[in-house]
C-alpha cells in the first residue's frame, strides 16, 4: 500500500475511470477496492484505510451506471474505511467539465451516497466546489473536502 499522509491513514492501489463505472476499468476498481479493505485491515489494523475512487465527469453523469457500481461497492464484506474521490480531468480544458451542473449532481451523489453508508470521504483538488458539504477543509494548493457522515445534509 502507498502511504497518504491524512490522518495517518493509508490508501490502496487506484484506476480511473474515464467514461464509464460500468467498463473494465470499474470491475477492476472495484477489486482494488476490496483489497485495499481486506489487506488494509491485514496489514494496518489501527489505521484508517481509504481507496481511491477517481471518475471523469462523462463516467459521473450517468447515474445508472453510477448507482449499478455503488450498490455493488456497499455490500462489500470487508470495506475500506472511506474514499479518496477524485474527478479526473487530464487537461485545463477537461476541467470545465468539472462546473457542469450534472458532473457536480453525480458528484454530490457519490459523496451522499458513500457518506450515508458510514464511509468517510475526502474529495480531492475539490477547488471551487467545496460548497458540497460543511465540513470543507483547505489542504495547500490541492484543496480537499472532508464530509463524515454526520455532516451529511438530508
Amino acid at each position: 500500500m502507498s502511504g497518504f499522509a491524512t490522518d495517518g491513514a493509508d490508501r490502496g492501489p487506484n484506476i480511473i475511470l474515464g467514461r464509464s463505472f460500468d467498463s473494465p476499468e470499474a470491475a477492476i476498481a472495484m477489486n482494488f477496492v476490496r483489497a485495499t479493505g481486506v489487506q488494509g485491515k491485514k496489514i494496518a489494523p489501527e489505521k484508517r484505510i481509504y481507496a481511491t475512487l477517481a471518475g471523469s465527469g462523462e463516467a459521473l453523469i450517468n447515474i445508472e451506471e453510477l448507482v449499478r457500481f455503488l450498490n455493488q461497492l456497499i455490500v462489500l464484506e470487508t470495506r475500506p474505511d472511506g474514499f479518496y474521490v477524485l474527478v479526473a480531468a487530464g487537461n485545463a480544458e477537461a476541467r470545465t467539465d468539472l462546473f457542469n451542473a450534472e458532473v457536480i449532481a453525480g458528484w454530490m451523489f457519490l459523496n451522499h451516497a458513500l457518506s450515508v453508508k458510514g464511509c468517510l470521504v475526502i474529495n480531492g483538488f475539490s477547488d471551487l466546489l467545496t460548497t458540497l458539504s460543511r465540513s470543507g477543509r483547505g489542504g495547500g494548493w490541492s484543496h480537499r473536502l472532508v464530509v463524515e457522515p454526520q455532516d451529511v445534509l438530508s
